[in-house]
């Protein structure tokens, strides 16, 4: 950075490779240890630098990995940052086709659909084994966990069990092949069990606060500024918020009719469109929709309605906030750009050597009179 550019550290920097003295011998060593390089803490990492803000503690810290904890992922590695990227597609890839299945019948499950969700499942499986061999950042004793029996206990007491049950129904699909029926002899029984499936499928939503840090994280990565990050991150909440609720209410407004032994509508792209056209309309608290005939669509509505208020008031303090930080840039630029031009009028410069100084002055700031990226790596998170 530029206010540590004149500085000449005197402190003693090792320079040498840990790895090399941890993986010295056996088959394959170049690639074990470019494997193991990789699991170790990078000042590469986004979140490094608030944590770890000196190349003796970043050193310091791949050693306690390397000699205590030599199977464990660290949680700043660029390993795990790779691997949250490849998350992040999983993840929007549940929340896509989730959804899209909901348009399908229980009994006709076993299609393209199922195959796309069946795979997408059997990677986050992945993610969940490489979970319990990944560490954390405790914020409360301000240190990374790297003891696997500390990390699996705090997995188990929060998200493993959504990624277990909500997997479920892939994790199944040997028994669901020895269950296919034709539609019409499928038992009650049966039918209930498939759409208890699918129900714990959705159980997915959870995870959202997961993709959305993954998205802070590659911005922070790639250097992007968050003012357009925030708005992304919006529309995305809204987005997967809306589909969501389209497969709730069509799975509702469907398979409650069936079980209750009522007509079921067809599934056509007009009445695919009208579904979704009266979640958003729920979610937006402009109507209910076209019409309410059963006490199922009452329950869903009021439910829809409420939770679209909350919505609203969600999506309304992030446009603040990012229309606040927004005015506040704003504001600092006009007031440097006056102080700056009553200066120049006072010193009596010619009215051409002011523009230049002006063309100048926009051209280095951009409108911007701090470097976001750089503040966030001088302020430890710590």
């Amino acid at each position: 950075m530029a206010i540590f550019e004149d500085h000449d550290c005197l402190l003693h920097v090792q320079e040498e490779d840990v790895i090399k003295q941890f993986v010295d011998s056996g088959l394959f060593i170049s690639l074990r240890r470019k494997f193991r390089r990789m699991c170790l803490i990078s000042r590469k990492h986004p979140l490094t630098s608030g944590y770890f803000q000196s190349h003796a503690t970043c050193r310091n810290e791949k050693i306690r990995n390397l000699v205590h904890y030599f199977h464990t992922v660290h949680p700043f590695s660029m390993f795990d940052l790779y691997w949250q990227f490849f998350m992040f597609i999983v993840f929007a890839s549940h929340f896509i086709v989730i959804p899209v299945d909901a348009l399908f019948p229980v009994e006709h499950g076993m299609g393209i659909i199922f195959s796309i969700k069946f795979l997408v499942d059997m990677l986050q499986l992945m993610d969940i084994i490489k979970i319990f061999y990944t560490g954390y950042y405790n914020e409360e004793k301000s240190k990374v966990v790297l003891k696997r029996s500390t990390i699996a206990k705090r997995y188990l007491k929060t998200y493993f069990f959504f990624d277990i049950i909500s997997s479920f129904n892939s994790y199944c699909f040997p028994f669901l092949l020895l269950l296919k029926k034709p539609a019409n002899h499928l038992a009650l029984s049966d039918y209930y069990s498939l759409l208890f499936l699918r129900v714990a499928n959705r159980l997915k939503i959870v995870r959202i606060g997961r993709w959305l840090n993954i998205l802070e994280i590659f911005r922070q990565y790639m250097g992007y500024s968050s003012y357009l990050f925030k708005g992304i991150r919006v529309v995305l909440i809204f987005i997967v918020v809306t589909f969501w609720s389209f497969s709730i209410t069509f799975i509702i407004e469907n398979h409650t009719n069936k079980m209750w032994g009522q007509d079921v509508p067809n599934t056509n792209l007009t009445y695919i469109c009208e579904s979704y056209f009266n979640a958003t309309m729920m979610l937006l608290v402009v109507s209910y929709g076209s019409s309410i005939n059963t006490q199922n669509q009452y329950i869903s509505t009021i439910f829809f309605l409420c939770f679209g208020f909350g919505l609203q008031m969600f999506l309304y303090t992030q446009i603040l906030q990012v229309w606040t930080k927004y005015a506040n840039a704003q504001n600092k630029h006009h007031s440097l750009h006056k102080q700056f031009k009553e200066y120049m009028k006072y010193k009596v410069l010619p009215i051409s050597l002011r523009e230049r100084i002006f063309s100048y002055f926009e051209f280095k700031f951009h409108k911007q009179f701090f470097k976001e990226n750089d503040i966030n790596n001088i302020i430890s998170r710590s």
